[in-house]
């Protein structure tokens, strides 16, 4: 975890948009919309490449949710067929 209280805030913003932009994709396709797959994916890109650009690879230990995010875009996926 990193100590100074810059990086944390922009580690925080960072994590923040993670989460608006994965909530948004996962009412999409709760809706049974397609398009939410490919916001859902785009909030999970951000939330793994966005630390990695801000902290480095240290990062990686702050982001544990994001290889969560991974599996989940993956179980997605395979229902991608059914949404409209």
């Amino acid at each position: 975890m990193p100590g100074d209280p810059d990086v944390i805030r922009k580690l925080a913003g960072t994590d923040f948009f993670y989460g608006i932009i994965t909530l948004v994709g996962a009412v999409l396709m709760f809706f049974q919309r397609r398009v939410g797959f490919y916001v859902y994916l785009a909030g999970v890109l951000v939330g793994l490449i966005a630390p990695l650009s801000v902290v480095g690879i240290s990062a990686l230990q702050t982001s544990f949710g994001v290889f969560f995010s991974l599996i989940f875009v993956g179980l997605y996926a395979y229902c991608l067929r059914e949404m409209r």
